[in-house]
């Protein structure tokens, strides 16, 4: 479906979704369609020694792709949906596999309005029944005589069944779970009455990997023993992550005695929740830091820097060379052209690293940030042209 998009309709319709339903982070459309276009640009690739530029459509591999084809799909749904009205009763997705439940006589009616959403590129092929199984994604479907669902595991032509074999050098516990997910996914796809033929083709296509047959029975038996509902807790608990998995455990098993369930959630760690043992340094005293100088106001000027030493002597250096006039200071050099004055009282401290050149890339990075504020530096990173283009469109919104 990817190469199937189209640059401009996909931007309007993420516009229109935009507009229709803000976030509490929501982007200004103008600055989105920006971002947009600057991202889904066409892009050279290279091939040996020949380059080849995107015609058409989105990349596979880019992190929007996935989102933008939703979007596209979700505007299809909203058109079709609606004027299929009460001759659809089930309708699921899985990506551009859709799977219908409507009347007979609707069939050619649904397959036509798929096709004519967007007639030049997007081409929706209906498919046909096996010996009267459906085949959808990775099971076929039926409905039985008394209306109800049934399936079972699709073996498609070109499956190879190449399992990992069970005298390879892997750990044990990864050929278990092998087993384990081949025979439990008969129990997850298959209605019951099909279950049984389903194990014995899938233990012989395990046999033929080497797997020993008791413990592909061992491994049935596991799946298919029932076990008594567990208690669940009457309230639970929000904490930050925690790595170590012993301490997780132990806390999670204190809290459970106490009829209380946790949730580890993601982002900050427990660490960073947790005070202090120690002062923490005051930031005239910190090192290896890049920093921000602001203007007095009217002033929106903005100066950038890095170093490594404490924060306190770099600023004195920058308040001497201001009274000496210092040429080779850019910061000297923009006081002394515009009668401008800094505001060190209101320095920033916007990254750190012990690492220079990694010091030098934020430096700059946070400098085209600022756009036209930013003073210019007199010996600066030179960035790619991609960068530079982005952290404009960005800044640029916000100047």
């Amino acid at each position: 479906m990817y190469p199937s998009l189209q640059i401009e309709d996909i931007i309007s319709i993420t516009l229109a979704r935009n507009y229709e339903h803000p976030g509490v982070t929501v982007l200004d459309n103008a600055l989105l369609h920006d971002l947009l276009s600057f991202c889904l640009a066409p892009k050279a690739v290279q091939v040996g020694t020949e380059f080849y530029l995107m015609s058409s459509g989105v990349a596979m591999g880019s992190p929007l792709s996935s989102i933008l084809a939703d979007l596209q799909m979700w505007d299809m749904e909203d058109t079709i949906i609606l004027q299929m009205g009460s001759s659809m009763s089930h309708y699921f997705r899985f990506a551009d596999d859709v799977l219908v439940v409507c009347r007979t006589s609707a069939e050619t009616l649904l397959h036509s309005l798929f096709n004519n959403y967007r007639p030049h590129t997007l081409k929706f092929i209906r498919s046909q029944k096996i010996e009267g199984w459906l085949p959808f994604l990775d099971i076929s479907i039926k409905i039985s005589r008394n209306f109800r669902f049934l399936s079972q595991i699709l073996v498609k032509p070109q499956a190879t069944f190449n399992y990992l074999k069970y005298s390879s050098f892997g750990p044990f516990s990864q050929k278990k779970g092998v087993v384990f997910s081949v025979l439990k996914r008969i129990i997850d796809l298959s209605s019951p009455q099909f279950r049984y033929s389903a194990k014995l083709h899938f233990t012989n296509l395990l046999l033929l990997n080497g797997y020993p047959l008791k413990l592909i029975n061992d491994s049935w038996a596991q799946i298919n023993k029932s076990s008594p509902p567990r208690d669940r807790p009457s309230s639970w608990i929000k904490l930050p992550f925690i790595k170590n998995r012993f301490s997780n455990k132990k806390i999670t098993t204190s809290l459970r005695d106490a009829n209380l369930g946790v949730v580890f959630s993601g982002g900050k760690s427990l660490h960073s929740k947790l005070p202090s043992l120690y002062p923490s340094r005051p930031k005239l005293e910190q090192r290896n830091v890049v920093y921000e100088i602001p203007f007095t106001p009217p002033s929106l000027a903005v100066y950038t820097g890095q170093t490594k030493r404490p924060l306190l002597l770099r600023l004195e250096e920058h308040a001497r060379d201001i009274r000496r006039r210092t040429a080779s200071s850019s910061l000297a050099s923009f006081c002394a052209s515009s009668g401008q004055t800094p505001d060190f009282a209101n320095t920033k401290i916007i990254a750190r690293s012990p690492f220079k050149n990694h010091r030098l890339i934020k430096e700059n990075l946070g400098r085209m940030l600022h756009y036209r504020h930013a003073i210019s530096k007199i010996n600066p990173l030179n960035f790619r042209p991609p960068i530079k283009n982005f952290a404009g469109i960005y800044a640029s919104s916000f100047s």
